[in-house]
């Protein structure tokens, strides 16, 4: 088994999955592994750490977490780069060592990035496309014995969108539901599952763009009634993420990659995923007219012209 360990991409949970299973296959017990988060710790702890010997044990796991002095961020704590880039050289010989620098795009440039490069084992999970989202869904019900349908599947991806660390618990959630089942069922999806917020405002917004007045009236009606939004935080979300689509599509027409518009916009490779695959079908003069009707609107509200309820059922009735 490798000394150093290095995760990358933008899908978490695929990398929390890979780590534990480096941790299952080590003789590191539970009192040899340990994690940092390097948004809290020194690096120089871990360091020390991973040096020292195992206690009664023949290996010892050290996991750091949000490594973001790999990136360009500026940093509270002033990392012992030096002593961790003498580690790399000459690593252990009783520990794993695992960075988790999930979500981070790191800064090439940095001799510790080349170096950590050089020695580490590479690993990258990126997020999954929708349909292999939904098979990735049917395989975990098989896996519990369960089976769900192809429609119960897309159902579950369009409640919970692709995070999988949010997909899993609801999966749990279920699992739990249909222990005496011998299948999940789209009704059962619909019932046990909380639909993930982000994709309830993605249809807020997609219904406006289409001019779709039920479907939007609707979706504001739900997120106000369950207390998710104030009307005038689902206008500036709304308007917020409408801007940004619109930028990465002129980002998309000059060519820029994924990595090249999370670093645009300062945004996770996985944000900049998402964003991507909605421009593409983004009308831009439609999105152009929102983003001002949208500004007009949030002028009216703040200078006390209209209340913010008022002033967005308006401007839904008038789709």
């Amino acid at each position: 088994m490798a000394k150093v360990y290095l995760f990358l991409g933008n899908e978490e949970y695929l990398n929390k999955v890979k780590i534990e299973r480096i941790i299952k296959e080590s003789v590191a017990d539970e009192y040899n592994i340990n994690y940092y988060d390097m948004e809290e710790k020194n690096v120089s702890f871990a360091v020390e750490d991973a040096q020292t010997a195992p206690f009664l044990c023949e290996e010892k796991i050290v996991v750091l977490r949000h490594p973001k002095f790999l990136t360009t961020a500026k940093l509270e704590i002033e990392h012992d780069i030096k002593g961790f880039v003498k580690y790399l050289n000459n690593p252990s010989p009783y520990t794993i060592f695992i960075i988790d620098a999930s979500n981070l795009k790191l800064d090439n440039r940095k001799e510790v990035v080349k170096v950590l490069l050089k020695v580490a084992i590479k690993e990258e999970s990126e997020s999954l496309s929708d349909v292999e989202f939904v098979g990735w869904v049917i395989r975990q019900f098989s896996q519990n014995n369960l089976k769900i349908g192809q429609r119960a599947a897309q159902t579950f991806l369009s409640r919970t969108g692709t995070n999988l660390i949010n997909a899993s618990n609801e999966i749990d959630k279920l699992l739990l539901y249909c222990m005496d089942k011998d299948e999940v069922t789209e009704e059962d999806v619909i019932n046990l599952t909380t639909k993930e917020l982000e994709q309830d405002i993605f249809s807020f917004t997609n219904a406006i763009m289409e001019k779709n007045k039920m479907k939007a009236i609707e979706v504001y009606r739900d997120l106000v009634a369950t207390n998710k939004f104030e009307p005038v935080q689902l206008l500036i979300t709304s308007s917020n993420n409408l801007k940004d689509c619109y930028l990465v599509k002129l980002l998309m027409e000059q060519n820029y990659k994924q990595n090249q518009i999370a670093e645009s916009l300062g945004v996770s490779p996985g944000r900049a995923y998402y964003l991507m695959r909605d421009a593409r079908s983004l009308d831009k003069e439609r999105a152009a007219e929102l983003i001002k009707k949208f500004a007009e609107l949030d002028f009216k509200i703040k200078s006390g012209q209209i209340e913010s309820d008022t002033g967005l059922e308006f401007l839904l009735f008038s789709l």
